[in-house]
């Protein structure tokens, strides 16, 4: 038994050495994981070059990663590479349709190139996946106040309203679209800027004050882009 013992206590050194060697290789899902979140952390300083590197990357090695190709897409679009953009967005809904995110930032792409009826319709989309994001509400509420369509407007505004009451664009875009209707006394109460204000309307209306304090805080919106994290 003496000579034993320092077997395998040689074996289970051998053992500790190989496993941190195989720690210190990480399989190709975790060097795609990696590069996807250091793209989206690029991505977040605004280094776009950088981050769209990173999403290359990703793509390169497997052109069927969704997040990689929604995040390229993300990318390309804040680089102002439209069609590029549109060409990866358009892929990442082929390989997940009930992603929120791909719908939402095809939506910006086709609101900001003027394509209006593409862009309500990607908006709807994304708030039917996602009924609970005040920023699709909010845009597909934008669009709809653009094309002069102020009863839908003013029902999406009014959404991204409920859900996140300190979105003052959101605010703002339903006493616009109250206004156009002939609503003036509501849009004059939503139009009021300043903050003291608002406390002091709420107070003076306790059930619509109740029915908003209710309601969740601020909505942790896409991240002005949408950035996925996720691998696939």
């Amino acid at each position: 038994m003496r000579g034993f013992l320092p077997a395998l206590a040689l074996c289970a050194v051998a053992s500790s050495g190989w496993f941190a060697e195989v720690l210190q290789k990480p399989s190709a899902r975790q060097q795609l994981m990696r590069a996807n979140n250091l793209g989206v952390a690029y991505l977040n300083q605004q280094k776009l070059d950088q981050a769209l590197k990173e999403f290359q990357e990703v793509v390169a090695a497997d052109k069927d990663n969704t997040s990689g190709q929604l995040n390229l897409g993300i990318a390309l679009l804040n680089l102002g590479r439209v069609p590029q953009a549109e060409a990866a967005l358009q892929r990442a809904a082929q390989l997940d349709a009930k992603n929120p995110a791909v719908p939402y930032n095809l939506g910006l792409l086709h609101r900001n190139n003027g394509q209006a009826e593409q862009a309500i319709a990607d908006f709807a989309k994304a708030a039917q996946l996602a009924p609970d994001d005040t920023y699709a509400h909010y845009f597909l509420g934008d669009v709809y106040s653009q094309q002069q369509k102020y009863p839908q407007a003013e029902k999406e505004f009014r959404r991204a309203v409920e859900l996140d009451p300190v979105n003052v664009s959101a605010e703002f875009g339903l006493a616009g679209s109250l206004r156009r209707q002939g609503k003036a006394d509501e849009a004059a109460l939503r139009a009021l800027p300043e903050a003291h204000t608002r406390e002091a309307r709420f107070a003076n209306q306790p059930d619509l004050w109740r029915a908003r304090a209710s309601l969740p805080g601020a909505h942790n919106s896409r991240r002005a882009s949408g950035a996925s994290g996720n691998s696939r």
